[in-house]
């Protein structure tokens, strides 16, 4: 499998072995994006109870999905400089798509 490893990009093992040195800071804002989207899915949820209800619920979310997706490139990008695994034009292509729909 390391041949198939685009150069520059790190395998999971020498990333655990030596973290970015923002290693803290990603983690940080993994777990804001995490606590974000369940925001997200939670008015969702509550605006669908017992009858749906999305009056103004678009324009309340769209700050909040924006930002959440603007995480979403800093892991995209990570994955560009080779300090996550991933595929990139996968992470390109889904944001792309995600931002404009």
């Amino acid at each position: 499998s390391g041949r198939l490893r685009r150069r520059g990009s790190r395998s999971l093992a020498a990333m655990a072995k030596n973290p970015s040195p923002l290693a803290a800071i990603f983690a940080a804002l993994n777990w804001i994006a995490f606590a974000g989207w369940s925001y997200v899915l939670f008015r969702l949820v509550a605006s669908s109870y017992p009858t749906p209800n999305y009056d103004g619920l678009v324009d309340e979310l769209r700050g909040p999905i924006l930002g959440l997706e603007a995480v979403c490139v800093v892991e995209v990008v990570r994955i560009l400089v080779g300090d996550l695994p991933g595929n990139f034009v996968l992470g390109a292509v889904l944001h792309a798509i995600r931002f404009t729909a």
